[in-house]
């Protein structure tokens, strides 16, 4: 009869086996770098028994010597037992200086070889660990860039057949609604009730390209026409950086701008080479019926939503 393993405990031992096999790479870190320090523990307590084995080797090598030089050395009799004087020749002398310092070097391997192998053990745990990382951040990238590849897809075919004015919208979440304020007729006082149509984002549809620049951010300043400067210059200068070393991640952008790092931001950015002289853009010029970036650029407001002109994932670009 075939034994049935329930269903349940077959779910819990393949979630349980695929949850180790997600952390592999931090336990076989962990565990390679506590067997490093273990193997250095070992080691240090090997080192403790090293000087008798040495000593021993020493005398054995000085009794050599001295038999060497006077030519008789004392041997044990097989058939007696007892200690007799013997012919000693240099040739001898060299047999047995072999044989000690073999001797010598095969116990100190055995003394030093739990440490060695816990440490060798330890090492490829950790290499082992970088080596299942940098698989599983190839297959992300891959991944990545496919996904990358058919949204800019998608966007294109968007574009094509409904024009750049829905694709924004769609893009950033942006919503008309109808905002009703009062007006006041400078010349007879006379007050009226005006409704106007603006443009509102989405903050929780907004691309992972889009940040605001606002009080929070360094080089914010009270003035817009200083922080228009500011961001220009700002844009300037990275363009220059970007053509003088050739690769800038977006999170290197967004620390210029004092602007809280993002995990895409690691690996996204721009890479420059003369086949792809590409520029870093904050998206200041916008769309003409974006309202926020027309009222920035003609300094009426302070703040504004910046959309970066990111490449690609810039690491698959490197060797």
């Amino acid at each position: 009869m075939k034994l049935q393993i329930p269903a349940n405990i077959t779910r819990g031992m393949h979630r349980t086996a695929l949850t180790i096999k997600k952390h592999s790479p931090t336990i076989l870190a962990i565990g390679g770098a506590i067997g490093v320090g273990v193997g250095f523990v070992m080691g240090c307590k090997a080192t403790t028994k090293l000087n008798p084995i040495l000593e021993e080797t020493q005398r054995n090598v000085d009794a050599v010597h001295n038999a060497v030089e006077t030519g008789i050395a004392n041997t044990v009799d097989p058939e007696t037992q007892e200690i007799v004087q013997v012919e000693y020749t240099p040739e001898d002398g060299k047999k047995d200086l072999t044989i000690y310092y073999a001797k010598g070097c095969f116990k100190v391997a055995k003394l030093y070889a739990p440490a060695v192998a816990v440490t060798a053990v330890s090492v490829a745990c950790m290499i082992g660990s970088n080596r299942i990382l940098h698989k599983r951040n190839l297959a992300l990238a891959a991944a990545y860039k496919a996904v990358d590849e058919g949204f800019k897809d998608y966007r294109s075919r968007v574009i094509e057949r409904f024009g750049e004015e829905l694709d924004r919208e769609l893009k950033y979440g942006v919503k008309a609604i109808d905002v009703t304020e009062e007006v006041t007729n400078p010349e007879t006082g006379e007050v009226t009730t005006v409704t106007k149509t603006v443009e509102t984002y989405d903050p929780n549809n907004r691309s992972p390209y889009t940040f605001v620049f606002d009080e929070t951010c360094k080089g914010w300043e009270r003035d817009a026409q200083l922080n228009k400067m500011f961001l220009i210059q700002t844009q300037n200068y990275l363009n220059e950086r970007l053509h003088r070393v050739g690769d800038i991640f977006l999170n290197e952008v967004l620390d210029e701008l004092g602007i809280p790092r993002t995990r895409i931001g690691n690996v996204i950015g721009w890479h420059w080479t003369k086949d792809n002289p590409v520029t870093i853009d904050f998206g200041l010029m916008g769309n003409i019926k974006d309202e926020n970036k027309r009222y920035f650029m003609n300094g009426y407001e302070k703040s504004v939503w910046l959309e970066f002109n990111c490449e690609d994932n810039i690491m698959e670009f490197l060797p």
